[in-house]
């Protein structure tokens, strides 16, 4: 159920490094951080804008971990768009089954809830990219 999500972000971790004293910010460090919530992550949502197809050192590195790690993805698209675009990152789209839903929230909380089993059972059809089509689906 999605009210129990915990949901984590890569600035919730930088936010939290900043607290600790003595703590290094190091790319290595970090990126173990965000492999440790990996593990123990159900699935991974991917928030598509302008800049995200473009963002390597991190956002790339934790999608291509999800993709080996076989978490279904969620890619949330800011402009609410209901499919993969040009703003999508390659990597999902050149290796990943995952699902495009437009930024709003009945619409995420319907792919958090639906998405992952349907991953399980299709997830041998990537690279490809599913949507939902909204006028058929009682939210």
């Amino acid at each position: 159920m999605v009210a129990d999500t915990e949901f984590f972000t890569l600035s919730d971790k930088l936010r939290a490094l900043d607290k600790k004293e003595g703590t290094s910010r190091e790319e290595t460090y970090i990126k173990g951080k965000l492999k440790e919530r990996l593990n123990d992550t159900k699935q991974v949502l991917v928030l598509v804008g302008d800049s995200t197809k473009d963002l390597y050192k991190y956002v790339r590195w934790e999608i291509e971990v999800a993709i080996n790690m076989d978490i279904p993805i969620i890619a949330v698209n800011l402009n609410k768009v209901n499919k993969a675009h040009v703003k999508t990152p390659p990597i999902l789209k050149n290796k990943a089954y995952f699902v495009s839903v437009p930024y709003e929230v009945k619409k995420i909380k319907h792919a958090l809830d639906k998405f992952p089993a349907e991953y399980h059972r299709k997830k041998e059809e990537a690279p490809d990219s599913r949507t939902y089509n909204w006028d058929k689906i009682s939210l």
